[in-house]
């Protein structure tokens, strides 16, 4: 019988190295390669759950390619403890079924039939122990008795879903003062971009999507009222990729961004908010200026879960105190690192960087906010791309001006 192994390169630090030197040992892993079992003997090392309570979102991936699917899950959004997909056809046949359980000290039981390939599998992970798999054609796995029948579990979802099978069928779910766009609505498009427009300001925060989706790819699924001044009547809506005017000559028009800010690498780009009140609004920039638009307006944080995906609204303080690795003032200018938050008292060291991010002569790693005034570390050089900081300082520094916001740009990520 042919024996597999896998190989699992694993980073191991070599004593005497050169700090921030790794070289890679080989280890053969068979453990992680799970045991075949029969499909009729394979039993879910996590038991289902019907709870009610489980949120239903539709599932964007699969209605990109033509299909109807929704999410339905429990837990939070990261770290379910339940979640099934479930993509059908205009017919209402299913297509694709991907369940998940999750649990905490038994581990995982994952389910995936895929019509399209007449193809099905069930694994569990099982903590400390080896993994189980067992495969067979679609339709053997969907209706597996021993899975706690996978179909029977689709039409519950899909029932309990329908709503988020119609691309707008959230808008059922509004509260009674906002009236929704009217029909006929157009199908959910991709935003389009500006890329040439560039906004100076960085204001005092961000607007992005809660989960880790790719780029612009949230700002499809976009349902969200925009007003011109607060606790006003909304002027218009960002719509699945539109904009609905709703006063200011009415209809749909594509919706375009400008302005947008990249704020994690390989992560959802994110919309600048200008301003935030403790009341929950918030003025941000929904696309560049046009004429007899500026294009910015006021939004409402209880509104901010109205479309498929959520969004949330994060100031530049969280921002910089939460992050991971040092960031830099975004222009080349010579900026003072202060003994106290006061312009008029000593200064600790002066900071300037190279003509390029990635020859910048210093890392800021925020450690607490007054106001205008940040208290920092600062270690040089930059501690990115295999440099090691030979030296730090703490200080102050002004990280904000009332005209432009934040002044510090993002990380450098090699």
């Amino acid at each position: 019988m042919l024996r597999v192994t896998r190989l699992v390169l694993v980073p191991l630090t070599l004593a005497g190295a050169a700090s921030g030197q790794q070289r890679e040992r080989v280890f053969a892993r068979d453990d992680l390669i799970p045991r075949d079992v029969a499909l009729a003997d394979f039993l879910p090392r996590v038991p289902p759950s019907d709870d009610p309570t489980g949120r239903c979102n539709e599932d964007s991936y699969w209605t990109k390619q033509g299909f109807k699917a929704v999410r339905w899950q429990i837990g939070d959004l990261l770290r379910p403890a339940l979640e099934i997909r479930v993509a059908i056809d205009s017919r209402g046949a299913p297509r694709w079924y991907w369940e998940s359980r999750s649990d905490s000290l038994a581990g995982r039981t994952r389910i995936l039939v895929d019509f399209a390939h007449n193809s099905g599998s069930a694994e569990n992970s099982i903590p400390g122990e080896k993994g189980q798999r067992a495969v067979g054609d679609a339709a053997a796995v969907f209706h597996a008795s021993n899975l706690d029948t996978p179909s029977a579990r689709a039409a519950r979802v899909v029932e309990r879903c329908k709503g988020s099978l119609d691309p707008w069928g959230r808008l059922t779910t509004l509260p009674r003062d906002l009236v929704a766009p009217p029909s006929p609505r157009p199908a959910p498009r991709k935003v389009t971009v500006d890329r040439q427009w560039r906004d100076w300001k960085r204001g005092a925060g961000y607007l992005t999507a809660v989960e880790n989706v790719d780029g612009f790819d949230w700002l499809r699924d976009v349902i969200l009222p925009v007003y011109r001044t607060p606790n006003d009547q909304p002027f218009a809506w960002l719509a699945r990729g539109w904009l609905y005017r709703v006063r200011e000559g009415p209809g749909w028009a594509p919706h375009e961004v400008g302005g947008w800010l990249g704020v994690v690498y390989d992560g959802p780009v994110a919309l600048i908010v200008y301003e935030i009140r403790a009341d929950g609004w918030f003025r941000f920039r929904y696309s560049a200026p046009a004429p007899g638009d500026d294009g910015a307006a006021w939004a409402q944080t209880s509104q901010l879960a109205l479309g498929p995906t959520a969004m949330r609204l994060v100031s530049w303080e969280s921002h910089y105190l939460k992050a991971e690795l040092p960031t830099y003032f975004i222009d080349s200018a010579r900026h003072a690192l202060y003994a106290s938050p006061d312009s008029a008292s000593d200064v600790v060291a002066w900071l300037e960087r190279g003509l390029r991010a990635e020859q910048g002569a210093y890392g800021v790693s925020p450690l607490e906010v007054r106001g205008p005034w940040m208290r920092v570390r600062v270690l040089w050089p930059y501690p990115a791309c295999g440099r090691a900081a030979q030296r730090t300082a703490e200080g102050w520094i002004r990280w904000t001006t009332p005209d432009r916001g934040s002044r510090l740009g993002g990380s450098i990520i090699c």
